[in-house]
């Protein structure tokens, strides 16, 4: 339960653009979780994957990739073909972006995008081809 708690407070935080201290209450959400729910867990990845977008927002990509890493290869191995899996590789295509690695982006972006079609969201796909598109340019 706290941990749940501290991840809404951290949720709340990133959304005001307070991003340290997310980091910082994030950093003890994940703790928590490793704790009791161990590291290969969905709720652990996804404390992982906040953790890169918190990381991102900040500029600091090379933090952000090793957290995005960690959380797309929890989730790959746990929930195989599944919308938080789609999540973690659009995320870490991301990262690759802004550090201006379009090979790596694209090739993130394209598995996350043929993944979508497998889970069949159009609308995740449509954003997803532009882009891919932008990204190439």
């Amino acid at each position: 339960m706290l941990g749940a708690t501290y991840n809404d407070l951290a949720v709340a935080l990133s959304l005001e653009g307070n991003h340290e201290e997310a980091i910082k209450v994030r950093g003890e959400t994940l703790e928590i979780y490793r704790k009791h729910l161990g590291d290969r867990h969905p709720f652990t990845a996804t404390i992982l994957n906040n953790l890169s977008n918190n990381y991102s927002a900040l500029g600091e990509y090379d933090i952000a990739k090793q957290y995005s890493e960690e959380a797309l290869k929890i989730r790959r191995e746990l929930l195989k073909d599944h919308y938080d899996t789609a999540k973690s590789l659009f995320d870490l295509g991301m990262v690759h972006k802004n550090r201006e690695e379009f090979k790596d982006a694209k090739a993130y972006l394209r598995e996350c995008e043929s993944m979508q079609r497998v889970l069949d969201d159009p609308t995740m796909i449509s954003e997803l081809e532009r882009l891919v598109y932008t990204v190439t340019m």
